[in-house]
């Protein structure tokens, strides 16, 4: 390749790939979900003020309205009795399963765990109520622990977390980087004193942007761009796009190899095509999904939530499609290669 086309090439491609792995990084630190919750540890010692000022340093203001129902609908309070440390069953066993892990299964500072919510046992008690109406508690109960295998924690774990193994499942909760919740009779309120060594959980915080119309939302995207294929088989999307990631980078290579110096719209539109898959795609082989967080909506209805990859790939396919139509129509770039070869001699 020339230098000229390397030039552009690089511009195209490298600024876009890194606004898009930065702004999920940020993303992540930045905005949570009941999947993917903040976790905030305070100190021992002596209590640091109102729950409303802890939280509110935190995560930004709010007006005293907003605070009591945000605390009471979105907070959760842990101690630190529940931390997990051992490796014991957690389905299936005689003790009751916690409602919620949380486990920090990626080191980083600032980075929030994976909650993982059990919804096994109560699955099984619809159903097993559903079946026999009139059965008795302990019948209801003796029915869903024959409905539930066996489990341990850190299977469990390694089940629900795909990029998590079993042995560095145990290696978690021997660190103590696994917590569990256990649902409590306990209002907290905004005027609650903070309680010293205490982990409190918030499972919901976005950005708004332009009200109404666009804030960042967090979202984990199984599938591809727009959420195509979101609902599919985890075996199948991780392997179906493996392959459509290797097969559009090297077909896009192998355009970019064909294109002309002079032919900057094209050279441009394939790098920020480019570009978008690379990150897609990185972080498709780090965590089997990819980081979303542009959420636009009016209303109730609400655009799939999309990122920086997903605008580039979209503006890449948006130039070729602006010459297709109105200037050049593709003309060498869409030739065959025999066409190509007569323009050459």
């Amino acid at each position: 390749m020339s230098t000229r086309k390397l030039i552009i090439l690089f511009l195209a491609i490298v600024p876009l790939l890194v606004l898009d792995l930065g702004s999920k990084m940020w993303a992540e630190s930045n905005l949570a979900t009941p999947m993917h919750p903040f976790v905030f540890k305070t100190g021992g010692g002596d209590s640091q003020g109102s729950l409303r000022d802890f939280l509110s340093d935190k995560l930004g203001p709010k007006s005293e309205g907003d605070w009591n129902t945000f605390i009471q609908t979105r907070v959760l309070q842990l101690s630190k009795e529940d931390v997990l440390r051992s490796d014991d069953i957690l389905l299936g066993g005689d003790k009751p399963a916690p409602r919620t892990l949380f486990v920090f299964s990626r080191d980083g500072e600032g980075i929030p765990p994976r909650a993982l919510w059990i919804n096994e046992p109560r699955e099984a008690y619809r159903q097993a109520k559903e079946a026999n109406p009139a059965a008795t508690p302990a019948e209801l109960r003796a029915k869903v622990k024959a409905a539930i295998k066996e489990q341990s924690l850190s299977s469990y774990i390694a089940e629900k977390i795909p990029y998590v193994e079993a042995e560095e499942a145990v290696n978690l909760i021997q660190e103590g980087k696994v917590l569990q919740y256990r649902p409590k009779n306990q209002v907290l309120r905004a005027s609650d004193p903070v309680e010293a060594e205490t982990y409190y959980v918030v499972l919901t915080h976005k950005i708004p942007v332009i009200q109404e119309f666009l804030q960042f939302s967090y979202a984990e995207n199984p599938g591809a761009a727009w959420g195509f294929l979101g609902t599919a088989p985890p075996a199948f999307r991780h392997i179906f796009f493996t392959l459509i990631s290797i097969i559009a980078v090297f077909g896009m290579g192998w355009m970019m190899r064909r294109l002309e110096d002079d032919q900057t719209l094209y050279l441009v539109a394939f790098g920020t095509m480019l570009s978008g898959a690379i990150g897609n795609f990185v972080d498709r082989m780090r965590f089997r999904y990819v980081i979303d967080f542009i959420d636009m909506y009016v209303g109730q209805s609400h655009w799939p939530t999309y990122n920086v990859a997903d605008i580039a790939i979209s503006i890449g396919f948006g130039l070729i499609l602006l010459d297709l139509l109105f200037l050049t129509g593709g003309k060498g770039v869409f030739d065959d290669e025999d066409e190509a070869e007569e323009k050459a001699a």
